[in-house]
């Protein structure tokens, strides 16, 4: 009885070194905001590239192929740098949530006059993207079809960072749900223009672009809407002065490392569909498929992650580090159980999955086989998200 009572003890004491403040509190709170955030990175990030990729499958494999690659490209250039932007207003935005609300509009404006900026090199590298796949790629009808979609994409590069800089300012209250809202109503239009344009025109591969721009630009407005109309607007909000275009340092020094460190961890993924495009179509088409479901999967770790960001970065601004240890070491404990989750879902549903898109029996075994070795990835790259998104938060 005495060892028994010794080791439980013993258990309750290091429990208490790591939740001295308890875990059940910050676990439910941290639980909410993952599942909101992880509704909206599915009908964000992930659902509108896949709805557009299951729609241009039909069409083809070179069509599919070159989807698939401009919006890796997209993906590598445009919205990995422009994440990385956000790191300064992800990670100041919280805790001047958690301390002085009027600071944030003058971030917010700050922000999107530096990714007006960063726009500029995103257009010159996307415009003479066709040079560079000229020196792997020997298909040159796929780099023609390629570089069209590319251009296409100009109009998405300042919609795609309105969009994540302004959901920024919104998250970082906590208010997700709204977020999960109109980019549901963005969701809808993609489905339907894509139907329209693929199956009543016949603008053919140029349906993909034209929709994802639709659906951003719904989806900019309805977020622009909603932070008009909301009370979040009154107390958080400030009028554009010269102070937005003061200070930039500090941002500066957030959003470049940011940057940076989204690069690392974007482009040691998805430059697997870049690689695939110098092989075989075969290739190609599994590992964009590959890409698809791993993305899918690893929404979750995604989300306790900016989900920590948030509170993490609030209990920091209202001067409270206490509680934010206390919620860094329960967010670890998340991330390791989700990641587990994560590992039985891919061993259960791989070799389904690839058949939600139309491709042939080749491609799709290849999927399977690759999807085994990157499931593997994705785990210690989830894990690794997580740590950088506490990293910000501090």
């Amino acid at each position: 009885m005495n060892d028994e009572s010794t080791s439980t003890k013993e258990r309750s004491t290091h429990l208490q070194t790591l939740y001295p403040l308890g875990f059940r509190h910050d676990a439910q709170e941290l639980s909410k905001m993952t599942v909101m955030f992880t509704l909206a990175y599915m009908l964000s990030i992930w659902s509108l590239s896949t709805v557009s990729l299951i729609f241009m499958s039909r069409l083809g494999e070179t069509e599919f192929n070159a989807s698939a690659l401009a919006f890796t490209i997209y993906s590598l250039v445009s919205n990995t740098v422009m994440v990385g932007i956000t790191y300064g207003s992800e990670t100041l935005l919280p805790q001047c949530y958690g301390g002085n609300k009027r600071k944030m509009g003058i971030i917010v404006q700050r922000s999107i006059i530096i990714a007006g900026y960063v726009c500029f090199i995103i257009w010159a590298i996307l415009l003479n993207m066709k040079y560079i796949l000229s020196l792997f790629m020997k298909n040159q009808h796929t780099i023609t079809l390629t570089d069209n979609i590319l251009r296409c994409y100009l109009f998405l590069v300042p919609l795609d960072a309105l969009a994540l800089l302004l959901r920024s300012y919104i998250t970082s209250s906590g208010r997700i749900f709204p977020t999960v809202v109109i980019y549901l109503i963005g969701n809808i239009v993609n489905i339907i223009s894509h139907y329209i344009c693929l199956y009543h025109t016949d603008i053919n591969i140029y349906s993909s672009p034209l929709s994802i721009i639709l659906s951003y630009l719904t989806i900019v407005i309805g977020i622009i809407i909603y932070i008009r109309i909301s009370f979040f607007y009154e107390e958080t909000w400030h009028p554009i002065t010269h102070a937005c275009l003061q200070e930039w340092n500090i941002y500066l020094k957030l959003a470049l490392p940011g940057v940076m460190s989204s690069i690392i961890t974007t482009w040691s993924f998805e430059l697997g569909n870049v690689f695939a495009a110098s092989l075989t179509p075969r290739s190609l088409s599994a590992q964009a498929i590959v890409v698809q479901v791993i993305f899918f999967v690893s929404l979750n770790m995604m989300a306790v992650g900016d989900s920590s960001t948030i509170f993490i970065g609030q209990n920091l601004g209202a001067n409270k580090p206490k509680e934010a240890s206390n919620a860094k070491n329960v967010t670890y404990t998340l991330a390791i159980i989700l990641s587990a989750i994560n590992m039985i879902l891919l061993a259960i549903i791989y070799w389904w999955l690839p058949y939600i898109f139309e491709a042939s029996a080749d491609t799709i075994s290849l999927a399977r086989s690759i999807l085994l070795w990157a499931s593997l990835y994705s785990i210690m790259d989830g894990l690794n998200n997580v740590h950088l998104a506490i990293i910000k938060a501090w």
